[in-house]
């Protein structure tokens, strides 16, 4: 029993921090007001994607061509093609 009342005061305590933490973080938030650019945010995301998308592209051509050398390493060891 003691247990349980010990589980559930840790509980509330940690819920009421959480709720306090949130709120605190809503009243700053609130208080910097706007003023956030985000034509320049927009931007740089923009070029975030393009490079995101690049790094996609050579990370697909570099595992084809791990696949077409594994494959080719696989077929000399079947042919009997060592060195």
């Amino acid at each position: 029993m003691h247990l349980i009342l010990q589980w559930i005061a840790e509980l509330v305590f940690l819920s009421l921090g959480a709720y306090t933490i949130i709120t605190v973080a809503r009243l700053r938030a609130r208080s910097r007001g706007p003023g956030v650019d985000t034509v320049a945010i927009e931007e740089r995301l923009a070029r975030l994607e393009g490079t995101l998308e690049g790094l996609s592209v050579e990370s697909q051509r570099l595992a084809e061509g791990h696949r077409f050398m594994t494959e080719l390493m696989s077929k000399r060891v079947t042919d009997g093609v060592t060195r």
